[in-house]
């Protein structure tokens, strides 16, 4: 099969996992938000935890996520999401908030500012974190971890892998640890996240 010049009709054949098709982006984004409620509801009714991991791009399933969650009163006390990372800056602390490439700035723009307090979870359960390095003999995600800790916040886990690193002595050489991730880092981060959040569950 030439996956490049794949037919709408050949899509999904001999795939290992189910595969919905759609049409516009905006019907993907609706799917992503309904599939999220529908989850915390039946998750809710059942007594069980929900665990999310919420990526920032997209976002298109946002607006319409807290859109539904309003009109059903959906609480949101029992979920825990996910946010994959955050950037620092040049100082090693995070971004502000305010900061048009922070992660938690648009959480708390887009989604938490947004819902009603008393259908939010609590601060503890939004977060984990992940991260690459080129080295590979230092905890990357040590102060972040104290900081959250600090704050009241619970680390779920951390998961850190070899990555391609350019930063300070190494990008007068080209670089090191080009080709990481690999499909191996990917595979051991999915087990990772699984593991996760079975654990939180």
């Amino acid at each position: 099969m030439d996956y490049y010049r794949i037919t709408p009709q050949e899509l999904g054949q001999d795939a290992r996992i189910p595969i919905l098709k759609l049409g516009d982006s905006g019907e993907v984004f609706y799917e992503l938000a309904k599939e999220m409620v529908d989850t915390i509801r039946q998750n809710n009714r059942a007594g069980r935890r929900t665990v999310f991991i919420c990526p920032v791009g997209p976002v298109g399933q946002y607006p319409i996520f807290r859109r539904l969650v309003r009109e059903e009163n959906l609480s949101l006390q029992n979920c825990w999401f996910l946010n994959m990372d955050e950037y620092l800056g040049e100082d090693g602390k995070w971004l502000p908030k305010e900061h048009p490439l922070s992660f938690r700035g648009f959480m708390e723009r887009e989604v938490y500012s947004c819902l009603p307090p008393e259908l939010l979870m609590p601060p503890e359960q939004r977060v984990f974190l992940a991260d690459t390095c080129g080295a590979g003999y230092k905890d990357y995600t040590y102060k972040v971890r104290m900081l959250l800790e600090e704050r009241g916040v619970a680390c779920l886990g951390r998961f850190q892998c070899p990555g391609y690193d350019t930063y300070g002595p190494w990008k007068l050489i080209g670089g090191i640890r080009k080709g990481r991730p690999n499909d191996h880092d990917l595979k051991m981060a999915e087990q990772f996240i699984l593991r996760m959040a079975q654990e939180a569950r």
